[in-house]
Protein backbone atom coordinates (compact mmCIF):
# COMPACT_ATOMS: atom_id res chain seq x y z
CA UNK A 1 0.00 0.00 0.00
CA UNK A 2 2.83 2.42 0.88
CA UNK A 3 4.48 1.98 -2.52
CA UNK A 4 1.16 2.53 -4.29
CA UNK A 5 0.56 5.74 -2.36
CA UNK A 6 4.09 6.96 -3.03
CA UNK A 7 3.71 6.18 -6.75
CA UNK A 8 0.63 8.43 -6.82
CA UNK A 9 2.62 11.34 -5.41
CA UNK A 10 1.75 11.03 -1.71
CA UNK A 11 4.36 11.29 1.03
CA UNK A 12 4.24 8.07 3.02
CA UNK A 13 5.21 8.16 6.69
CA UNK A 14 5.54 4.89 8.60
CA UNK A 15 4.37 5.26 12.19
CA UNK A 16 6.13 3.30 14.93
CA UNK A 17 5.07 1.86 18.27
CA UNK A 18 4.69 4.32 21.14
CA UNK A 19 6.00 1.90 23.75
CA UNK A 20 8.63 -0.70 22.93
CA UNK A 21 8.42 -3.59 25.38
CA UNK A 22 10.12 -6.60 23.78
CA UNK A 23 13.32 -7.27 21.85
CA UNK A 24 11.22 -8.53 18.94
CA UNK A 25 9.58 -5.10 18.76
CA UNK A 26 13.01 -3.46 18.67
CA UNK A 27 13.93 -5.63 15.69
CA UNK A 28 10.73 -4.54 13.96
CA UNK A 29 11.56 -0.88 14.63
CA UNK A 30 15.03 -1.31 13.14
CA UNK A 31 13.43 -2.77 10.00
CA UNK A 32 11.12 0.24 9.75
CA UNK A 33 14.00 2.69 10.22
CA UNK A 34 16.18 0.84 7.70
CA UNK A 35 13.42 0.64 5.05
CA UNK A 36 15.40 2.98 2.77
CA UNK A 37 12.35 4.51 1.15
CA UNK A 38 9.81 6.01 3.55
CA UNK A 39 9.94 8.64 6.27
CA UNK A 40 9.47 7.40 9.85
CA UNK A 41 7.19 8.84 12.52
CA UNK A 42 9.07 8.33 15.78
CA UNK A 43 6.61 7.62 18.58
CA UNK A 44 9.35 6.56 21.01
CA UNK A 45 12.71 8.15 21.87
CA UNK A 46 14.42 4.89 20.96
CA UNK A 47 13.27 5.41 17.37
CA UNK A 48 14.56 9.00 17.49
CA UNK A 49 17.93 7.56 18.53
CA UNK A 50 17.90 4.94 15.75
CA UNK A 51 17.15 7.64 13.16
CA UNK A 52 19.75 10.04 14.58
CA UNK A 53 22.44 7.33 14.53
CA UNK A 54 21.71 6.76 10.85
CA UNK A 55 21.36 10.49 10.10
CA UNK A 56 17.82 9.89 8.83
CA UNK A 57 15.05 12.49 8.93
CA UNK A 58 12.01 11.66 11.04
CA UNK A 59 8.63 13.01 12.10
CA UNK A 60 8.23 13.52 15.86
CA UNK A 61 4.99 11.73 16.67
CA UNK A 62 2.44 12.98 19.20
CA UNK A 63 3.40 10.22 21.67
CA UNK A 64 6.80 11.88 22.26
CA UNK A 65 5.02 14.48 24.42
CA UNK A 66 7.15 17.41 23.31
CA UNK A 67 5.88 20.55 25.03
CA UNK A 68 8.57 23.24 24.66
CA UNK A 69 10.88 24.94 22.20
CA UNK A 70 14.06 23.61 23.83
CA UNK A 71 12.96 20.02 23.20
CA UNK A 72 11.88 20.87 19.65
CA UNK A 73 15.32 22.36 18.95
CA UNK A 74 17.00 19.24 20.32
CA UNK A 75 14.84 16.98 18.16
CA UNK A 76 15.51 19.22 15.14
CA UNK A 77 19.26 18.79 15.67
CA UNK A 78 18.72 15.02 15.72
CA UNK A 79 16.95 15.10 12.34
CA UNK A 80 13.30 15.97 13.01
CA UNK A 81 11.59 17.42 9.94
CA UNK A 82 8.02 17.63 11.28
CA UNK A 83 6.32 17.73 14.68
CA UNK A 84 2.91 16.31 15.59
CA UNK A 85 1.58 18.15 18.63
CA UNK A 86 0.47 16.06 21.61
CA UNK A 87 -3.29 15.60 21.41
CA UNK A 88 -3.88 17.38 24.72
CA UNK A 89 -2.50 20.67 23.33
CA UNK A 90 -5.05 22.86 21.64
CA UNK A 91 -4.37 24.98 18.59
CA UNK A 92 -4.90 28.08 20.74
CA UNK A 93 -2.68 27.05 23.69
CA UNK A 94 -0.18 29.59 24.87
Amino acid sequence: MAKTLAASGKQVVLSTLALVQASSELGELKRYVDNGEFLIEASDLGVVNLCAERKLPFVAGHALNCYNAVTLRLLRKQGMVRWCMPVELSATAG
